[in-house]
């Protein structure tokens, strides 16, 4: 039974915004791509070489650490420090959504934009979190998806195109290997496969 003698109050409190995130967004405009990107989460560009016959990795974001000269800087400006590469001896990152707490200390949420004009010689573009690049180089990671996309032994699902199941499987294998080469970060992996 409910009486105004049983029922208890809790006081409003304002939700805490402990916990933070980074991102890395691309936007395709005709052959024109623009990265946005804050943390070390990360977007690389595969081009192929003609002449060497490789394929390059080519960075289309930065990487927010605070050991970087800039990044530290700001930091230190704003009363915060680097300790052990991280804000306060704490959070790994410079620049990121969220982590309200850090805020003062000159941790922001700006994103830097660059953009990059697309070539016939461009195959895929990797979007990947810091649990990747913790055990793959940039390099290693598209070497790795290339060898998946050219893996003939990749079994097609029903109803999914040969050049998707390919690309997904490419996305699956790579998160396993580097849960595999010990990442103990998350390890969220995406391919997105360039069409011309």
């Amino acid at each position: 039974e409910l009486s105004w003698d049983n029922l208890i109050f809790i006081p409003f409190r304002k939700p805490a915004w402990k916990d933070g995130s980074t991102a890395t967004c691309v936007l395709a405009v005709d052959n024109i791509l623009y990265i946005a990107n804050l943390g070390d989460s990360r977007a690389i560009l595969c081009r192929y070489n003609e002449e060497s016959q490789k394929h390059a990795a080519l960075s289309l974001s930065k990487e927010h650490n605070p050991t970087q000269y800039e990044e530290r800087m700001r930091i230190q400006k704003a009363g915060g420090n680097v300790r052990d590469g991280r804000v306060l001896g704490v959070l790994e990152v410079s620049r990121s959504i969220g982590d309200g707490q850090y805020k003062r200390c000159g941790v922001i949420s700006v994103p830097d934009i660059k953009r990059c004009q697309l070539t016939h010689n461009d195959r895929f573009i990797l979007i990947a979190c810091d649990g990747l690049f913790k055990v793959f180089t940039p390099e290693e990671a598209v070497n790795f998806i290339v060898s998946c996309l050219e893996d003939k032994n990749i079994q097609t699902r029903e109803g999914k195109l040969e050049a998707d199941a390919r690309y997904e499987a490419a996305c699956n294998r790579l998160a396993n290997k580097a849960v595999q080469r010990g990442s103990a970060d998350n390890v969220t992996v995406m391919v997105v496969r360039i069409e011309h």
